[in-house]
């Protein structure tokens, strides 16, 4: 599923991050740049800056994430890989399905699987076999995902 990351930066200097709530109960007297969330929020994360002197100052932000909408998703049944920017390549898109599929297979004609995307990378075919465009066709998709699994062809044209 989705990663509820939030990642935070420090540009300042001369500052001392004396007391940081993430609002889920995880609180830290030093600045951490990665905190990870277990559910959708919302959550205002405050910072409390150089606490205990005259110059003292408080940050928030508040973040939220939403549920997945795989019913949104798009697959599409052809791709035209010739580099043209358009179609080039096989990718699942729209309700976040870049958060949810957990595998991606493509398979020739024989049944042969030519491209395996799994365990969070990225679940895109770019029409390529072994690193060769593969031939004018129909080819066939099994994605594993949270919420679905979906087997269909694609079509290959030039």
């Amino acid at each position: 599923s989705c990663s509820k990351t939030v990642f935070l930066t420090n540009n300042s200097t001369g500052i001392n991050f004396e007391n940081l709530d993430f609002a889920d109960g995880s609180r830290f007297e030093k600045f951490q740049t990665a905190h990870q969330y277990k559910s959708n929020g919302p959550f205002n994360i405050v910072n409390k800056l150089n606490e205990q002197t005259t110059c003292n100052s408080t940050a928030n932000v508040t973040v939220n994430f939403s549920d997945v909408n795989i019913a949104d998703r798009f697959i599409p049944n052809f791709i035209t890989p010739n580099d043209d920017g358009i179609n080039d390549t096989f990718k699942i898109t729209g309700g976040n399905a870049r958060c949810v599929i957990k595998s991606m297979l493509i398979y020739n004609r024989w049944g042969n699987v030519i491209f395996v995307s799994e365990n969070n990378t990225i679940h895109e075919w770019d029409g390529k076999d072994n690193g060769s465009l593969v031939s004018p066709g129909v080819y066939f998709y099994s994605i594993v995902a949270d919420g679905f699994q979906e087997v269909g062809q694609i079509n290959v044209i030039y």
